[in-house]
């Protein structure tokens, strides 16, 4: 197995929301792509909040690219030099108002490697409390759920939860809190 050869890269779109690179690249075959789309996406963190109460903190909104109400946990992009922890407690505390002193990494993720470079950091928050206001940006209207495990099971299993890195975040969180 090789990786491919980058020929030559430039940018094919720029603004706040979506920078999109266009390559040009040979395939081990010797095959040339002249118009590979990479979306140069950014990090994301994925938090799952977990209560002392073991209720889990999900986040219900509109999510316009799906053009649906969803349900799913915490997330957002990480801000410019700002470490994953960092970026998952701040991510935690303006969607929710909820924070957590056990902040734990689960794994890293790629979410799509086909067609874009971003990397998921998704985290276990045990313990959380509501100790915070929340502070929604301009595109978020959101609502908090409180919810057990077996709930969270049964949204996910009858589609009510259906962002799939949220799925992966909640089956990693409960996998790593039946160890404990």
């Amino acid at each position: 197995m090789e990786k491919w050869k980058l020929i030559s890269s430039k940018r094919a779109f720029d603004n706040k929301w979506v920078k999109l690179r266009q390559d040009t690249v040979e395939l081990p075959n010797g095959k040339i792509l002249n118009d590979y789309f990479v979306w140069e996406s950014g990090d994301v963190v994925l938090v799952v909040p977990v209560t002392s109460e073991e209720k889990f903190v999900l986040v219900r909104q509109y999510k316009h690219g799906a053009d649906e109400i969803v349900t799913e946990v915490p997330a957002g992009f990480m801000d410019e030099n700002e470490t994953p922890e960092q970026a998952a407690h701040r991510e935690m505390e303006e969607e929710t108002g909820y924070s957590s002193k056990e902040m734990k990494l689960l794994t890293t993720v790629h979410a799509n490697p086909t067609k874009s470079n971003g990397k998921g950091f998704i985290f276990l928050a045990k313990d959380a409390i509501q100790n915070k206001e929340v502070n929604f940006d301009e595109t978020e209207d959101i609502e908090i759920l409180l919810k057990s495990k077996d709930e969270v099971l049964q949204m996910i299993q009858g589609g009510e939860i259906c962002v799939g890195d949220s799925i992966a975040a909640i089956y990693l969180a409960i996998e790593k809190l039946n160890k404990l």
